[in-house]
């Protein structure tokens, strides 16, 4: 455990001030989750992660 002062912590960690910006598919994403539910949810965000897009083309290659 380290001690520091508010002003110090403040200071040094902007994330203490502001929060981080919503990513834009975070709507798209809760709103897909409202309408047809926690898998299609999910899907949607893998499909646009990219180790999930790096999988994909892997797979796709090895078939051919």
């Amino acid at each position: 455990t380290v001690e520091s002062t508010l002003e110090h912590a403040l200071a040094t960690h902007k994330k203490l001030k502001s929060s981080i910006p919503v990513p834009p598919p975070r709507n798209k994403f809760f709103r897909v989750l409202g309408e047809k539910g926690y898998r299609a949810a999910t899907a949607y965000y893998k499909r646009r992660t990219l180790p999930y897009k790096v999988k994909t083309k892997l797979r796709k290659a090895l078939k051919k």
